[in-house]
Formats: structure tokens, sequence, C-alpha cells
């Protein structure tokens, strides 16, 4: 009968809903723990976009999984930081996010969404993951 252990308890169960929901959605793609927060934040039209991102991303990872290679081929556009950022590891920080795996590691390819929108992915060759670890506006150098 304590309303602050039920609030508590139903933000759980609408985290773990929203997590099952984007698992089957986004079957092969991995997702960060701040990602949903930064979902959550977008506007209205951006979320239309990214929706359709996050749809290409889930193919080319499924696709990766089947023909394999060093990395997935792309059904969007998705390109690696500059060399400016990845030489100036002061900026790289910036791109560093929880994975889902608990620990915090660097997502230094992205893929474009509207004017100004970045949505920060890795992925790793061993084991063919795709991973989304942020969702938002373009990130400073």
């Amino acid at each position: 009968n304590n309303p602050t252990a039920l609030k508590s308890r139903i933000a759980a169960l609408e985290q773990k809903s929203e997590r099952l929901e984007r698992e089957a959605t986004f079957p092969h793609l991995k997702f960060g723990p701040d990602s949903a927060r930064d979902y959550a934040n977008l506007s209205g039209k951006d979320k239309q976009t990214v929706i359709n991102k996050l749809t290409l991303l889930d193919e080319s990872a499924l696709e990766w999984r089947v023909t394999g290679g060093a990395r997935p081929s792309w059904k969007c556009k998705v390109t690696d930081e500059s060399d400016t950022v990845k030489d100036g590891r002061k900026s790289s920080g910036k791109r560093r996010f929880k994975s889902y795996h608990g620990d915090t590691r660097e997502f230094m390819w992205h893929a474009r969404f509207g004017s100004s929108g970045r949505i920060h992915l890795r992925f790793d060759p061993s084991s063919r993951e795709v991973e989304i670890g942020y969702i938002g506006k373009k990130l400073g150098t």
C-alpha cells in the first residue's frame, strides 16, 4: 500500500514494456540504456524519421549477420566521425555512452536525421552486433 513503491513498480514495468517493444520492433539492434530517454525527448516529426532510420539500420544488421564481412552494408548513410574528432580525443568523450553490456563505450559512427540529428552507433565485427548509444542533436567537437 506504499504509494512511492507502487509508482516505482509502475515505472519499472513501463521501462520493461518499452524495452520489449523496442526489441520486438528492431530485433537485430541493441540499445544502450539511455537511448530510450533520448528518443522520448525528440519531437513528433523527428520520432518518425528516427523510426525510419532505425528500420534501415535493423535491416542492415540482419543482412550483416547473414552475409558477414568487416562491417555492415548500410541501407542508409552511416559515417565515421571525422579525423578532427578522432584525433582530438578531448571531444571523443562526448561520443562515449552507456552500452547494453553495462559499461561505457565509444559510439563513433552515426546516421543523420533531420537537419542536425544523429543516431550514434557502434558495431562489433566479432559478434556482428550493431548497438545504438545516442539519439539526438549533433554533438559538439
